[in-house]
């Protein structure tokens, strides 16, 4: 079963690796990683979030769990991983442990999981748990109380961090198979205490902590005072190639498509309208893989981005990518612990 799926995932990285290279704007495969916005509420105000432009772009709201059902009963072929969450914080959804469930009781779907900034109802975990969720990443940047409180504004620290205890205790007690992990934003005020942040978590975590970078949600969604405040810092050189409208699709709570995390521009399509293999090799989705083939500076949204895709000719590992490596390597190492 294990080298199947190994196989299986192989030939789609492969299509994918093929499209992008030869620089196709029509994919014969489709996206194995989406996510689905089951919200776009939250119930933090964190300095470094495009609220305000979320609420301009789309407003907040929820997706009715039959249209959730629905989207995972119509995909038109397995998925590799899908992220319950966008923009919003997915445990103020009024039917997580449902998604959670269906999901787990999808045929479509390998795995799925979802990121939160962890200020729930701590009893919440043992339900998602028992309903089969098989990974859960807290988003805390809590290398100390006053940086806490002070960059998630709303949050409670001491909630938190009981709570990312309490999901490595059922872990450990129970769910062997669940995947606790936490991720930390660099900025000015976390960057000197990374360190023993993660000695502080990767005992219980039995993994090292995630350390991502600060971005500005491609230019303008963010108030600049607020990216100033965090110490905001990023190279200004500009990667000429993304492969994202290649590889991934994001699906917002209204229905949505879009291509990559940080779009806050007009969809592509969606899915409550139109069929997502349809939209997938649309005329807006073949228009932003044709421009991008040409020089992502010219696209006129894509242009403002400076995030760093996963593939691209500054990766020592081009044209492979982590997807393939991670693949193989862990099918390698199943093999021979056999």
């Amino acid at each position: 079963m294990g080298v199947k799926r190994d196989l299986k995932r192989l030939k789609w990285v492969h299509s994918v690796l093929n499209s992008f290279n030869s620089r196709k704007t029509v994919c014969p495969h489709l996206p194995k990683v989406t996510n689905i916005e089951l919200t776009s509420r939250c119930n933090l105000n964190c300095r470094k979030c495009a609220r305000d432009r979320i609420r301009e772009t789309r407003g907040f709201g929820d997706m009715p769990i039959s249209r959730y059902a629905e989207i995972l009963e119509r995909y038109p072929e397995s998925v590799e991983r899908i992220k319950l969450f966008q923009h919003g914080e997915p445990t103020v959804y009024p039917w997580i442990v449902e998604a959670c469930e269906i999901a787990s009781l999808s045929p479509q779907v390998a795995r799925f999981g979802f990121a939160t900034n962890g200020n729930f109802k701590t009893s919440l975990l043992r339900e998602l748990f028992e309903v089969g969720l098989p990974w859960i990443t807290f988003s805390f940047d809590g290398v100390s109380r006053e940086v806490y409180e002070d960059t998630c504004r709303g949050g409670d620290f001491d909630l938190v961090e009981a709570n990312i205890v309490e999901a490595c205790r059922l872990r450990d007690e129970k769910y062997p198979n669940v995947v606790v992990a936490i991720t930390v934003v660099r900025s000015s005020h976390t960057e000197r205490e990374l360190l023993r942040f993660n000695d502080r978590w990767s005992p219980h975590l039995k993994r090292d902590v995630f350390v991502l970078d600060l971005h500005d949600w491609t230019g303008d969604n963010v108030d600049p005072t607020q990216l100033d405040y965090l110490g905001y810092k990023m190279s200004r050189t500009r990667p000429t190639s993304c492969i994202s409208p290649w590889k991934y699709t994001r699906i917002y709570y209204n229905g949505d498509v879009v291509p990559c995390c940080t779009w806050l521009w007009e969809p592509l399509g969606n899915v409550f309208q139109d069929d997502l293999y349809e939209i997938w090799n649309n005329e807006k989705y073949r228009s932003l893989r044709g421009a991008l083939n040409v020089d992502r500076g010219r696209h006129e949204y894509c242009s403002r981005c400076y995030l760093e895709p996963e593939l691209t000719q500054r990766n020592p590992f081009y044209p492979l990518d982590r997807e393939l490596l991670s693949t193989v390597t862990n099918g390698l190492r199943v093999r021979l612990k056999r």
